[in-house]
């Protein structure tokens, strides 16, 4: 659509350039009627007038101007067209940025392990109320037992409560050969009988099995 103008401005030129080019046809025509008689008037009439020769010297500028224009005119289409055909092949970039995302760390702290403790096996509390009395009658009775040996079980007999028999054991990091006691008593006053089977002779034999004692030579006659 833009090369339109150039061409109607091409068109007019060159009808232009046919309209002078007529009128120089027409001024060679009274050159030749002028031209006549002797040699020397056709020497003079051979020079074209002025007239002549300004009206070629337009026809040759216009001649001229017209080439221009329409060089100008052809170049302006061609740049036209060559623009739209940029605009229409061009190419949008687009950039896409990257985002990068750090998942918080998380540290986790090393689980602290407390220091174990050995506790001392708690004592079997079937001797009720007079576990006290009877803990203390070992501690004065027995040697060693005070400092190094603690109560494991304590246990009266069913058929007689004035006999119990105590089980020690040593403390932790303490010396002591575990033995059975066998203490009688009552009422908070209690007193050592003996050790393992030295009691066997100082127990009837029915308080021995019921604390669980066994003794090779039997019971003794402990009332």
């Amino acid at each position: 659509m833009r090369a339109e103008p150039a061409e109607r401005d091409l068109v007019g030129g060159i009808r232009e350039l046919q309209g002078q080019r007529e009128i120089l046809s027409e001024a060679r025509g009274a050159i030749r009627e002028e031209v006549g008689g002797d040699a020397r008037n056709v020497a003079k009439r051979a020079r074209p007038p002025a007239r002549l020769a300004i009206m070629s010297r337009r026809v040759v500028i216009g001649i001229v101007v017209i080439a221009l224009f329409v060089a100008a005119g052809a170049a302006f289409a061609l740049w036209a067209d060559d623009d739209s055909t940029d605009t229409a092949v061009s190419t949008t970039t687009t950039t896409v940025a990257t985002s990068s995302t750090t998942a918080p760390v998380t540290t986790t702290a090393p689980a602290t392990t407390a220091p174990t403790t050995t506790a001392p096996p708690a004592a079997v509390d079937a001797c009720g109320a007079e576990q006290a009395a009877i803990t203390a009658a070992i501690d004065n009775g027995v040697s060693g037992a005070r400092d190094r040996a603690q109560v494991e079980e304590c246990r009266l007999a069913a058929v007689d409560p004035s006999w119990a028999a105590v089980r020690l054991v040593a403390r932790p990091g303490a010396t002591f050969t575990a033995a059975t006691v066998v203490v009688r008593g009552g009422g908070g006053a209690w007193a050592v009988v003996g050790t393992d089977t030295s009691a066997c002779g100082s127990t009837p034999q029915q308080v021995l099995v019921d604390l669980g004692i066994l003794c090779l030579s039997g019971g003794g006659g402990g009332t």
